[in-house]
């Protein structure tokens, strides 16, 4: 459900970009990121209230996960943008992994 969201946004959005690219960029994320994966979540949604009810799946998951949930603002919109905001929080060894990719 959130991945076809954002896949979906980001091909809307970046009309550069190939549906395979982005598929393998949501493979590798499966495949190296195993603990994002959040499933059984959907029986949560209709129980939260927020302002836009379009952001419920992701306070479910992130309810359902036990994770912490921070903010619910948009992604940034340029792969460069999104690269700084992980370096920014510390995460070097990923954005020195991702940039060559970028």
């Amino acid at each position: 459900m959130i991945h076809d969201e954002w896949t979906r946004n980001v091909l809307e959005n970046r009309k550069d970009l190939k549906p395979e690219a982005v598929a393998r960029t949501r493979q590798l994320m499966d495949a190296n990121v195993r603990e994002a994966l959040i499933e059984n979540f959907e029986h949560l949604i209709a129980s939260i209230e927020l302002p836009d009810a379009n952001d419920r799946h992701v306070v479910a998951a992130t309810m359902h996960a036990g994770a912490e949930l921070k903010s619910l603002k948009s992604p940034p919109k340029t792969v460069d943008d999104y690269l700084d905001t992980l370096a920014t929080q510390g995460l070097t060894q990923t954005v020195n992994t991702l940039r060559p990719l970028a």
